[in-house]
């Protein structure tokens, strides 16, 4: 036909010129270069597990770099052939065949798309050859392919539209390529995942990770919004044959490219629509599950005893009938369950097989009786349902901000799903509410959806052909597909999984450790096969050694790690620590561990070789798999995950720690033990918090200015634990907050029984009763009995009080005495409260070879106490934790220089109150960073619009900020820590170095005129040690007479602390001493200066 064959031509010719051009032959050869780089580095470095983990992540990363600048330069080229074709109109009419339009326009369309897309092939192959040639990873073909038509063609159609488009209507090239170039940076880097991934032209934030398990998750999402960008790139083309000026188009063809073009860009409007809509429907969904779990929370329910499920996998959906046997406990006729709104019950009989009456509201459902039972009549009744899982259930206490934020490791893009109902693979957790469950969910209107129900389970699983079931509780048997299991403890929820897996299992000590994985994911073998007899042995070791440590025994028969899809996606909660990845007796692992380092046991072995030959040190290779399996094993005994890194501009960083949710301790707390109470939610997150050992992760200091335990004790200035829990305060403040108060709840029944004696009762407690749920009521009288301590009459005041103390802890004097024929060390501890409240605090003698001495304190307001304690060991560090204070830090640490030795009979031990301490003494005046009269900073210049705004920007963070000296801050910021000065608040201001025209200003008032020693309190940068050629010194000036003198500091060779810059004849009424940026070193920090006065 004609038309085609003019449209080849054009294009043809085209891709020709385009080709002989410089431009895109350097593009093409930089591009292939540097796609090559990018796959070298990932195949030839392990740590990049994330990607090479599964296949299909390296051409996915491949064409999302390649993709990015392809758009620019596409951009370019394709406004820059509209903008040669006018110099050419006038002789391809007189010289060339006329071509419509359309012809033309698709024409060139075609010869750019086709370079473009021969080069994304190209990339790919590159890609492939790499990946084959290393041996890093398998290929996943259907990837490659997939990725291609996903990413690459709709960008190019879309933005080659635009392009064509607005260089029409704009009829400019340069501020064509501007505002399509900022369109493409903001849609990039700024807007990315927000409004719901609707901007995202390019693929750039969409989740795009395609896993070995189940593929996409979300393939209508990326359908819809890939289409968008496609329909709405053929409209505008199409829109460009109508508007091109070119040659005439005739009226009827003008109007038939209008219809077209609308016709398109309708359609990727709508498609739009679509998208926007489905996210609405799910969030109007959402705050409709909530309002009915409100509606009906304080609603009669069932306490179930025993579950018998019976549960087929069909392909798409899910058959089963579930038997509840348990007791009514208040009379009522009318029982509410929670079951997945997307599962159609059929039926609810009781144990004579009649129906019984019910009443269906989305997830919720009332069992209406014909007549009311008796509190603690038995109940047997049967669920039947079937259908598929609604996953808008899931998660109803996270707030949609959270709910909908990407989550991208190292470029990879995941999906999050919390459920998996496909012909291959099944994930059913107890989040989805695939089993009726009594009572309600999450709900803000009361906490009784928070208990835990132990109850029994035995469940009969019909698997499609050739997948294995997996699920809590012993295996019964198995046959044809069909698996029975029945478990031995009670347990709180059950869930279920069935796929194609492997396993693998060892018995040690009573318990099946097992490992599921799929076929084809056991990269770890190569490593374990040759100390196979040397793992069990292992696996012991380290239950033994977590049962001791967490004085908690490990509740169940069989422990199962359970490899699911990357897409499973789990979220930390602030009334518990269990995610949704733990189940009692199994782990879910993500797919491969893809992104553990940990994991990857194969390239944590090649690593510890390397490192062994870099340190010539000399280990077996058997040895090297142990150390490897012992760094995987460690991963379930850590609170603490990856850390967020975000670089808040202009030298300050922002780092927040996040929860393990492979942290086992839940198996050995969570799963055993629950406490209910009405009014406090958090009570088993409360005790646990308490139980487990401090990880205050104090080094985030070092790049926050402050620890998230401050960040929260700032926070409780103002607000009671009861405001901050009902607050928008970020999780992570909420879980230090709990924190901080169990530790200041149960210091008062330390300070009864000390806090062993306190600690072991509790464990002792906690064994006799496990697995059922526990009053928190019953749970307070139990200590009181003990303790005499009557914490529930203190609870209000906990909950709800802003009042706290304010301690000044000076260095503790120790000397070395005689008692009772026996050398101790005597310790003379002395520390005030200023606060006009009552408070507590903990005071902590560390000791050489034995347990640290413990003692909690307690302080009137303004009352100032001396301790004397005795220890048979030599002290190396006091510390008092102050539990929640004004302090900063919170805890105040001293170490133990020299100690004297004196001849004499040791002093008593005891406490008793004694006046204020005095920390400056009467020929003394220091002036603080923290006196907002007495200390200044000069302005620093923002450099710039975006300057200004990062200045802006910072105004409404924290007044503590940290920063790095190898990144020092261009402003000036406040930091804290431990080695700055301050009676309460330790803390310095810090800036950048520069050419002195930056300073800091403390002025000190002088009540006589005379000769002073002035000193500067030194808290040296750890730049001093990187640098030891470069000379280091501060610059003063000190303005107190007729002329200003200039003083030098020698950093290097200071110590820290006091360091004298000399004496000064000061005359005038305020002595005015300057700090100035003119430092060799990176950065300076401003802390306090001292006067003191000669006679």
């Amino acid at each position: 036909m004609p038309f085609f064959s003019n449209i080849h031509t054009v294009a043809k010719y085209e891709s020709k010129l385009l080709l002989r051009g410089w431009f895109f032959r350097i593009f093409a050869a930089l591009a292939i270069l540097f796609i090559g780089l990018i796959n070298f580095g990932i195949v030839a470095q392990s740590k990049a597990w994330i990607i090479i983990s599964i296949p299909s992540n390296i051409p996915y990363i491949s064409l999302l770099f390649f993709n990015m600048f392809q758009a620019i330069i596409a951009v370019f080229l394709s406004s820059d052939f509209l903008k040669r074709d006018k110099k050419l109109d006038t002789s391809e009419v007189f010289y060339v065949r006329p071509l419509s339009n359309a012809e033309y326009v698709l024409g060139k369309t075609w010869g750019n798309m086709k370079l473009f897309l021969g080069l994304n092939l190209v990339i790919l192959v590159e890609t492939a050859i790499i990946t084959l040639t290393s041996g890093a990873a398998s290929i996943d073909f259907r990837a490659y392919l997939i990725y291609f038509f996903l990413i690459s063609i709709p960008t190019l159609v879309y933005i080659m539209g635009l392009s064509f488009a607005l260089m029409l209507i704009v009829k400019n090239q340069a501020i064509t390529f501007v505002v399509l170039l900022g369109y493409i940076c903001i849609s990039t880097f700024y807007i990315q995942e927000k409004f719901y991934y609707l901007f995202d032209y390019m693929g750039y934030a969409l989740p795009l990770m395609k896993s070995s398990i189940i593929g996409f998750s979300n393939l209508y999402e990326i359908y819809t919004l890939r289409f968008i960008y496609l329909f709405l790139g053929i409209g505008f083309i199409t829109l460009t044959i109508r508007l091109y000026g070119r040659l005439p188009n005739s009226k009827q063809k003008a109007n038939i490219w209008s219809i077209i073009s609308g016709a398109f860009i309708t359609a990727g409007l709508f498609c739009a629509y679509t998208h926007v809509t489905q996210f609405n429907i799910k969030s109007q969904n959402r705050l409709d599950y909530l309002a009915l779990n409100n509606a009906y929370i304080n609603s009669p329910e069932i306490q179930v005893d025993s579950f018998d499920i019976k549960l087929k996998q069909l392909p798409d959906q899910i058959k089963a009938s579930v038997t509840i046997s348990g007791h009514t406990e208040v009379k009522a006729d009318s029982f509410v369950f929670s079951l997945n709104p997307a599962l159609s019950l059929e039926s609810i009989t009781d144990a004579n097989n009649e129906q019984l009456n019910y009443e269906r509201k989305k997830q919720i459902v009332i069992v209406k009786l014909n007549h009311a039972l008796e509190n603690n009549a038995p109940v047997e009744w049967t669920f039947n349902y079937s259908g598929s899982i609604d996953q808008t259930i899931c998660y109803l206490d996270i707030e949609k901000e959270e709910l909908e934020k990407t989550v991208s490791m190292d470029f990879v893009n995941l999906d999050k799903q919390y459920a998996f109902i496909d012909d291959n693979y099944l994930l059913l957790t107890p989040e989805s509410y695939w089993y009726p469950r009594s009572g309600t969910g999450y709900s803000t209107e009361g906490t009784n959806w928070m208990r835990s129900v132990f109850s029994q389970f035995k469940t009969e699983i019909e698997a499609l052909p050739n997948l294995y079931a997996i699920t809590q509780g012993d295996s019964i048997s198995f046959s044809n597909n069909k698996f029975i299991y029945k478990t031995d403890e009670p347990i709180t929820n059950l869930s279920v999984t069935i796929g194609d897996y492997q396993k693998r299992t060892t018995k040690i000590d009573n318990i099946d450790f097992s490992l599921y994985t799929f076929k084809g994911h056991d990269k770890f073998t190569s490593v374990t096969d040759s100390i196979s007899d040397t793992i069990p042995s292992l696996i012991k070791e380290q239950k033994n050694r977590i049962e001791a440590s967490y004085k908690l025994s490990y509740p169940f028969h069989r422990f199962s790690l359970v490899e699911v899809p990357a897409q499973f996606y789990t979220y930390p909660r602030t009334y518990s620590s269990v995610q949704d990845c733990m189940q009692p007796e199994i782990v879910f692992i993500e797919e491969m561990g893809f992104s553990q380092y940990s994991m990857n046991i194969e390239g944590m072995f090649e690593n510890n070789k390397r490192w062994q030959q870099w340190s010539n040190q000399k280990q077996t290779d058997n040895e090297l798999r142990v150390q490897s399996l012992l760094q995987f094993f460690w991963l379930f005994d850590s609170p603490s995950a990856k850390f967020d890194w975000n670089y808040t501009g202009r030298g300050k960083m922002d780092v927040k720690s996040n929860e393990n949710k492979y942290y086992i301790y839940p198996q050995l707390f969570n799963f055993k033990f629950n406490f209910v109470s009405d009014d406090w939610n958090i009570v088993n997150r409360l005790i646990e918090s308490y139980l487990l050992e401090n990880n205050n992760n104090q080094w985030l200091r070092q790049f926050n200015g402050i620890s998230e335990e401050e960040e929260t004790n700032i926070l409780f200035q103002s607000e009671s634990l009861r405001d901050i829990l009902s607050s928008s305060a970020s999780p992570n403040l909420m879980r230090k907050a709990i924190k901080l108060k169990s530790q200041e709840l149960f210091s008062l029944c330390e300070k009864a029984m000390t806090r062993k004696s306190f600690r072991d009762s509790l464990y002792t407690y906690l064994e006799r009763n496990k697995l059922r749920n526990i009053p928190f009521t019953e749970f307070l009288d139990s200590i009181q009995q003990k303790a005499n301590c009557d914490l529930i009459g203190y609870l209000p005041e906990w909950g709800d009080s802003i009042r706290y103390g304010e301690f000044v802890f000076p260095q503790p004097q120790t000397v070395q005495v005689r008692n009772d024929e026996t050398d101790v060390y005597e310790h003379t501890i002395q520390i005030e409260n200023r606060s006009p409240y009552h408070a507590w605090a903990q005071l902590t003698i560390g000791l050489s070879n034995t347990e640290p001495k413990i003692e909690i304190l307690e302080f009137n307001p303004h009352e100032t106490k001396e301790c004397i304690l005795q220890t048979e060991s030599a002290p190396n560090k006091y510390t008092l934790n102050t539990f929640i204070s004004k302090n900063i830090p919170l805890e105040i640490a001293h170490k133990v220089g020299r100690i004297p030795r004196e001849k004499r009979i040791a002093k008593e031990e005891g406490q008793r109150s004694i006046n204020s301490i005095t920390i400056i003494n009467e020929n003394e005046i220091i002036i603080d960073n923290e006196d907002p009269t007495l200390f200044t900073t000069s302005e620093t210049e923002p450099v710039g619009l975006m300057a200004q705004w990062l200045e802006q920007k910072q105004t409404s963070k924290s007044k503590y900020s940290g920063f790095s000296f190898w990144n020092a801050p261009k402003e000036w910021i406040v930091t804290t820590g431990p080695q700055y000065y301050g009676t309460t608040q330790m803390s310095a201001h810090a800036v950048k170095s520069g050419k002195g025209n930056v300073y800091a200003e403390w002025k000190a008032p002088i009540p006589e005129h005379g000769t002073y020693d002035i000193y500067y309190y030194v808290s040296k940068t750890e730049d001093i040690n990187w640098n030891r050629h470069v000379k280091a010194e501060y610059h003063f000036s000190i303005d107190g007479s007729d002329k200003i003198e200039d003083a030098y500091l020698d950093i290097r060779r200071a110590k820290d602390g006091w360091e004298s810059l000399g004496p000064y004849y000061i005359e005038k009424d305020t002595a005015v001493i300057r700090l100035y940026n003119d430092y060799a070193l990176r950065a300076i920090t401003a802390d306090a200066v001292k006067l003191v006065k000669r006679y």
